[in-house]
């Protein structure tokens, strides 16, 4: 990130009334924050020991370490009062890391009540010893207690400012994101729907061929494209094997028609030839009943044209004789 699209701390230093002169009171308590610091973290890491919603973000004692490490090296640049753009880009990683994490608030402003509160009892009490053990203390020391007390609460307070606008701003950032992916994503499935519909539509009106291709699905949706074209592939299979089958009983039924045909074909012709024998048989019959008829005709009628004269002669002869007599 560059320094111009860094927040404007210097605009919020300005709000709050902080200047040069705060920079200088708390470079003036610089060695006192160090070496009361180290109480003041411990005091509130065993707080967050003790607290299971804030001991939860932490994965051991090691890891404990670390942010302890961390936040001392950054409280020291915050007694130096070096507020450049280093200490800005570390605030808004200590606020992308809480966003990250989901680490509310609450917490985090608890964990600065917490070193505030030590601090500034350090700074104080400091300043009362130094007027000397139940002694007032002057004008003078009182107001340099007063800016000790006024620039450390600001600077704290500027930077709780600064954490906490880049948590709120990672926030919405992750918000516009999801908004923008669910936006992404809802014109991918009504693309989806689409290519789903006109598929169907073709296996509808018949082509069983129809296929999604695989760059025309987003790869989260591409389960539906296999599930689509494994369908229509057994679809596409079941059809082909009933044209198949149907074929087969077509060519079965041809088969038959002309089988019944053939068959039909011999019954016609053996009842021809039935009465083609019957016909025969008849003529045969008749046939062998007519010649031996003519055949005795034939030897009759020789012999009866031989005898014929003979009985007529002895007609005669029988009918003469009384005649004579």
């Amino acid at each position: 990130m560059s320094e111009q699209e860094l927040p404007d701390i210097k605009a919020r230093q300005d709000f709050m009334g902080m200047n040069e002169s705060d920079f200088r009171s708390l470079r003036s308590i610089q060695a006192l924050i160090d070496q009361d610091l180290p109480k003041s973290l411990e005091k509130l890491y065993t707080q967050i020991r003790r607290t299971p919603q804030a001991r939860a973000f932490f994965s051991s004692e090691s890891h404990i370490s670390q942010a302890h490490r961390a936040q001392q090296a950054h409280w020291q640049r915050i007694a130096a009062a070096d507020f450049g753009p280093d200490y800005v880009r570390k605030v808004q990683g200590i606020g992308a890391a809480h966003a990250r994490i989901g680490l509310e608030p609450s917490l985090y402003i608890g964990g600065y009540g917490v070193i505030l509160d030590h601090l500034l009892r350090a700074v104080i009490d400091d300043g009362l010893k130094r007027g000397g053990l139940l002694s007032r203390i002057t004008g003078r020391q009182a107001g340099q207690v007063a800016d000790s007390v006024s620039a450390l609460s600001k600077a704290v307070l500027i930077e709780i400012d600064l954490t906490v606008s880049c948590y709120l701003d990672k926030i919405e950032q992750k918000r516009l994101e999801l908004q923008a992916e669910q936006e992404r994503r809802a014109e991918e499935d009504r693309y989806v729907i689409d290519v789903l519909g006109k598929a169907l539509t073709a296996l509808a009106n018949g082509d069983l061929v129809c296929r999604i291709d695989k760059d025309r699905i987003p790869d989260r949706l591409d389960a539906l494209r296999q599930h689509f074209n494994r369908t229509a592939e057994k679809l596409e299979q079941s059809l082909q094997k009933i044209s198949s089958n149907a074929s087969d009983v077509a060519l079965n039924a041809e088969g038959i028609r002309q089988s019944a045909e053939y068959l039909s074909q011999r019954s016609e012709q053996q009842a021809a030839t039935q009465e083609e024998m019957s016909a025969a048989l008849l003529q045969i019959t008749q046939a062998s009943v007519r010649q031996p008829m003519r055949r005795r005709k034939q030897i009759i009628w020789p012999i009866w044209c031989v005898r014929m004269p003979s009985r007529r002669a002895r007609s005669c002869r029988t009918r003469s004789m009384p005649c004579r007599e």
